[in-house]
């Protein structure tokens, strides 16, 4: 049985849509999966002692301070000091244990801040409206895990955020940019030694489980988290 620890989850229904993508994904591959919220209070250590990889859900904003702009608190919405106090050492213990990791739009922006990068904290254009997530197209850099997933040097994505990357942290890399130049997904500069590590802006649990962004993102995790 292949155990995916997920970050966080407030009791919202969207938090759902993350096991179910996995679920579905599980199924295309054959494979048992049980996933395991991380949010129940156990430091990082123990959290991920009996994990086989970690999913970085989104949600709302992280503070600000944790990357040295406490003026920006005002651009902020959704703010969970806790929460950010837990992800950011789950980020950092699931890197040393070399786990595989799928971080997806405020698990993205979490895992660059964990690792000395910035966030742009008020962006626009990306944020939909009326729960109906945003449309665009991301160009995939073509010697990335992302493009193996994909398959093409664009695809189209979907979001819901306000907040991106900014300065992208020492250790990862740019792979995906939308058309305004957002980045939209970033891996490992040198993933020597990591079996897997993605971050992706976008929804990929909110596409369809037969679209390679959406739940072929899934399948690439899974079958890495798998062989561990």
């Amino acid at each position: 049985m292949t155990r995916i620890g997920l970050s966080y989850a407030d009791g919202n229904d969207s938090y759902e849509k993350y096991p179910a993508a996995l679920a579905a994904a599980a199924e295309g591959l054959g494979m048992p999966v049980q996933h395991v919220w991380l949010s129940g209070g156990r430091a990082p250590h123990d959290a991920l002692s009996d994990v086989d990889a970690v999913l970085f859900t989104g949600g709302g904003d992280i503070d600000p301070q944790r990357f040295g702009r406490s003026d920006l608190s005002g651009a902020c919405a959704g703010i969970n000091l806790a929460r950010d106090t837990t992800e950011l050492r789950l980020a950092q213990e699931a890197l040393a244990r070399k786990l595989p990791v799928l971080a997806i739009c405020r698990g993205a922006q979490l895992l660059n801040v964990s690792q000395g990068g910035t966030l742009l904290v008020d962006i626009r254009g990306h944020s939909g409206s009326d729960g109906v997530d945003a449309e665009h197209v991301v160009q995939i850099a073509e010697d990335s895990v992302l493009r193996r997933i994909v398959g093409s040097p664009r695809a189209a994505a979907n979001s819901s955020h306000h907040q991106a990357v900014g300065r992208i942290a020492e250790r990862f890399r740019a792979t995906a940019i939308a058309d305004d130049g957002i980045i939209e997904g970033f891996e490992l500069r040198e993933p020597a030694g990591q079996p897997f590590l993605l971050a992706v802006q976008w929804h990929p649990e909110r596409l369809g489980s037969e679209i390679p962004a959406g739940g072929g993102i899934f399948r690439a995790f899974l079958a890495e988290a798998g062989r561990l």
